[in-house]
C-alpha cells in the first residue's frame, strides 16, 4: 500500500522505540520532552492512528506533573522568601523600639542631673 512506501515508515522500526522496558521508558522521556516526536508519532500516526491519543494524553500529563514541579518550586522559595522578609522587618521594628527606648532612658537621666 501506500503507507508502507513512505520513506518514514520504511526507517521505522518499532524495537528500536520499544523493543523493550527500558527503550520503552527511554522513547516516553523523550516524548515527554518533545524531543523524538516527529520520529515516533507519524509512523505511529500511519500505523495505528488511535495511539495518537495515548500520546498526546502522555505528553499533556508530563507536562502538566513536571509544570506543577517547577511551579511549586517556585512557590515554596517564594513563600520563604517572605518568611524571612517578614522576620527582617520585625527585627528592625524591635531595634528601632530598642534605640526609641534607649534615647528615651537617656533623656530621662538627662532630666534628673
Amino acid at each position: 500500500e501506500e503507507i508502507q512506501q513512505l520513506q518514514v515508515m520504511n526507517e521505522f522500526n518499532n524495537h528500536v522505540y520499544f523493543g523493550s522496558v527500558s527503550r520503552s521508558m527511554y522513547t516516553l522521556f523523550c516524548l515527554s520532552l518533545l524531543t523524538e516526536f516527529s520520529e515516533v508519532g507519524r509512523p505511529l500516526y500511519e500505523r495505528q492512528p488511535h495511539m495518537l491519543i495515548f500520546m498526546f494524553m502522555f505528553v499533556v500529563f508530563t507536562t502538566f506533573g513536571i509544570m506543577n514541579v517547577i511551579i511549586g518550586v517556585i512557590v515554596d522559595s517564594t513563600m520563604q522568601a517572605a518568611k524571612q522578609l517578614d522576620k527582617d522587618i520585625k527585627r528592625q521594628e524591635t531595634e528601632m523600639k530598642l534605640g526609641m527606648l534607649e534615647k528615651l532612658k537617656e533623656l530621662v537621666f538627662a532630666l534628673d542631673k
